[in-house]
């Protein structure tokens, strides 16, 4: 009698052009600059310039004036399970609900704990006080919100 054995055989699978898995994110956050440069070996090393959640604006205005705000939003990374190219987008929304034009960038990954940041530079007019919401998504799923607060002191003159 002999004895029969089955081999399975694996099923080759199509060549892979990425997959869906959303990267890690472990930075976000507004400052007023990002200094991007290369270090010895060639790596790049980003710093932080002047971390800011708040704005305190102050005038001889009784209510807040309408200006222009500018700030770098700093977004990075880490590929985790993501393979390919990732859309990331951010909108700012403000106090009252209206909704900013929403800027786009994409990133690549490739796996593992490869890691990937992304500079916004953002220029918006504010015309009220209170928290606005930077919303941080990739392929259009929300990451989290970067909270950016303005606030008004009115200064009388003499």
């Amino acid at each position: 009698m002999k004895n029969k054995t089955r081999r399975k055989t694996a099923k080759k699978r199509p060549a892979s052009r990425g997959n869906r898995e959303l990267p890690l994110l472990s930075v976000a956050t507004t400052c007023e600059k990002v200094l991007r440069e290369k270090s010895p070996d060639g790596a790049d090393i980003n710093s932080l310039i002047r971390i800011i959640d708040t704005f305190n604006v102050t005038g001889d205005e009784k209510e807040l004036p309408p200006g222009l705000v500018a700030i770098q939003i700093y977004l990075q990374f880490r590929a985790g399970d993501a393979v390919g190219d990732r859309t990331v987008e951010i909108v700012n929304v403000s106090p009252s609900g209206e909704r900013g034009t929403p800027m786009k960038n994409t990133l690549h990954f490739e796996g593992g704990a490869q890691g990937a940041a992304i500079i916004f530079n953002v220029k918006m007019m504010v015309k009220e006080t209170g928290i606005y919401w930077f919303h941080v998504t990739v392929n259009g799923q929300e990451m989290t919100r970067i909270p950016l607060t303005i606030n008004y002191q009115r200064i009388q003159k003499k």
